[in-house]
């Protein structure tokens, strides 16, 4: 078997599908993606690359396919103070706080900004042009939604 690391958001979402029949997280996912049978842990398919976390270095975003090489740093301005935040062992640093962080969203909520896309908040340095770490997604993945 294999440990993976969620939020508390997403375990308690994942609780929320559950069925009377359901008793273990196992339970639920496997219902929910289609798995009959055994739950014995098979190789995953040749199309798919998996890495454990500890391997990656840095911070990999999965929604969009994103790496950010150990040791990179971000920054932003918020409220007229600085923050900045490191890429390390599959987690951001936030410079001046004692925890790790899993996401760019916690970065803001850490730093008390309200509900906004961080991707378009956060810059990186790039041979000496400040860039949106927004530029670094892959474009496909981006949904847009239309009000």
């Amino acid at each position: 078997m294999k440990t993976i690391e969620i939020s508390n958001q997403t375990y308690g979402a994942l609780w929320q599908k559950a069925h009377e029949a359901d008793q273990t997280e196992e339970d639920i996912l496997r219902r929910l993606l289609g798995l009959s049978g055994d739950s014995t842990v098979a190789a995953p398919p040749a199309h798919i690359s998996v890495r454990p976390r500890e391997t990656l270095g840095g911070f990999y975003d999965h929604r969009f396919e994103v790496q950010f090489p150990e040791g990179m740093q971000i920054y932003r301005t918020y409220k007229g103070a600085e923050y900045s935040a490191r890429a390390s062992g599959g987690k951001w640093h936030l410079q001046g706080f004692n925890q790790p962080f899993d996401s760019l969203n916690e970065l803001n909520v850490a730093i008390g900004a309200k509900t906004e896309n961080a991707w378009v908040s956060w810059y990186f340095n790039d041979n000496g042009t400040r860039k949106l770490i927004n530029t670094m997604r892959n474009p496909t993945l981006i949904i847009k939604r239309r009000i």
